[in-house]
């Protein structure tokens, strides 16, 4: 996700941006309900976790 996010701002700083948006679009429909937003930009990191992410999260059992 990273590296796709950088892409589409390498897209838009280049003014293409209708490319930019076809890929952050592509960003956005790869975010599915249980998968939890974590940012440490700064001193203040931010955690956001769906209802879906935090059930499935505790009823997945660690092996190993």
């Amino acid at each position: 996700m990273s590296g796709k996010l950088k892409y589409a701002s390498m897209l838009y700083s280049g003014g293409q941006y209708d490319q930019a948006a076809a890929m952050l679009n592509h960003c956005e429909s790869l975010l599915k309900p249980d998968v939890a937003h974590f940012c440490t930009c700064g001193s203040r990191g931010s955690f956001y976790g769906t209802d879906s992410f935090i059930k499935k999260s505790f009823h997945t059992h660690r092996h190993g």
